[in-house]
């Protein structure tokens, strides 16, 4: 098992999550963005290149939640501010 940490969710960002959430050898377990968890969460279902996520996932507190588990959320755009030790 390979585990991500993503910092920057844009168009790349978006894109690189899909590609580990659909791959069995992936496990997303932190992402990092300058917004909430919830718009964030919105951002990832309706894509506007790739539509629509085909899991739920949604924005809570420090989190998202998807049918794989929870993602860590830091809502932050500075990579090193983000304790990737501790995320797993």
């Amino acid at each position: 098992m390979i585990r991500l940490g993503i910092s920057g969710m844009g168009e790349m960002g978006r894109t690189l999550f899909r590609a580990a959430f659909s791959h069995p050898q992936f496990e997303v377990k932190a992402l990092a963005h300058p917004t909430t968890p919830e718009a964030l969460a919105y951002l990832i279902r309706y894509d506007t290149i790739y539509r629509k996520f085909p899991e739920p996932i949604r924005g809570e507190k420090e989190a998202l939640i998807t049918s794989q588990g929870t993602i860590r959320f830091f809502p932050t755009d500075q990579a090193g501010e983000i304790p990737w030790g501790d995320v797993g």
